[in-house]
């Protein structure tokens, strides 16, 4: 799509400048892939093309950019603000705006955080397929081992590991996921 690269690949890209003018005041700025395509969409549905990026980045992102400069400390500083789905909103309707996300390390917690989620769906989705007949799930087939292991700076991270051993189609098929999370 023309407009998302408009929006992401050239030096000058909006959506770097926007992540520029927010590392001025020391704040990260995200954007989540489908964040991004849906700008791209509500940019093509409402027919202003890559034009029409430059406003609607802005009616995202206003409200953060008022509250960055309000100078904190401690867990009320804003770490980054992420751009994601529920941000944008749909082609018809607005989002929520920008999400603001205080306190050291908050951007990495939120990403572990929705990997950790979209994991969880994915494996939810694989036992929902499984139940449906595809194939059948032993109660040895499936296991969850999770501990505590601490990394740099005594900061304690959750470590989760999911494997799934099991027969789809007449294949063996073996799958490991592995995921930390900073607690």
């Amino acid at each position: 799509m023309v407009v998302l690269q408009v929006l992401t690949e050239p030096k000058n890209a909006l959506g770097k400048q926007y992540k520029k003018l927010f590392s001025m005041n020391n704040v990260k700025l995200h954007y989540t892939e489908k964040a991004l395509r849906l700008i791209a969409k509500k940019a093509m549905a409402k027919n202003t093309g890559a034009r029409g990026l430059r406003s609607l980045l802005e009616s995202i992102l206003t409200e953060s950019m008022y509250e960055i400069p309000d100078v904190k400390i401690g867990n009320d500083r804003i770490d980054a603000v992420v751009v994601d789905e529920e941000s944008v909103g749909t082609a018809n309707a607005p989002g929520c705006g920008g999400k603001i996300l205080r306190g050291e390390g908050a951007l990495e917690g939120y990403l572990a955080e929705t990997k950790l989620k979209n994991s969880a769906d994915n494996v939810e989705l694989a036992e929902g397929e499984l139940q449906e007949g595809e194939s059948e799930l032993s109660s040895r087939a499936m296991s969850i081992k999770s501990g505590c292991q601490y990394g740099m700076n005594g900061r304690k991270f959750m470590v989760c590991f999911v494997a799934w051993d099991g027969e789809q189609a007449g294949r063996h098929q073996t799958a490991l996921l592995g995921i930390s999370y900073r607690m």
